[in-house]
C-alpha cells in the first residue's frame, strides 16, 4: 500500500477487513488516470497471498462527476 501511494497518480489505496462479513476483505483504488494506473501496474511487484481465495469479484468503476453528497 505504502509503494502504491507513493506513486503519481494515486489518489487513495485502502485493503481493509470488512467490518460485517468475517473473511471479506475490501480493496479500494483511486487513480487520477489510466495511464498512472498502468504506470503503477508495470512496476508492483505481484502480491503475496498466504491465504486461499475462494471467491473475488474486481470491477472497474469509470465517473464521470464527483461532487459534495449533499447539495
Amino acid at each position: 500500500m505504502e509503494a502504491a501511494r507513493g506513486r503519481p497518480g494515486c489518489l487513495d489505496l485502502s485493503i481493509s477487513p470488512d467490518p460485517i462479513e468475517p473473511g471479506r476483505v475490501n480493496n479500494f483504488e483511486h487513480w487520477e488516470s489510466q495511464e498512472a494506473l498502468d504506470a503503477f501496474r508495470a512496476v508492483a511487484p505481484r502480491p503475496s497471498v498466504s491465504v486461499d481465495i475462494k471467491d473475488d469479484q474486481v470491477l472497474k468503476h469509470e465517473i464521470s462527476h464527483t461532487g459534495p453528497p449533499f447539495d
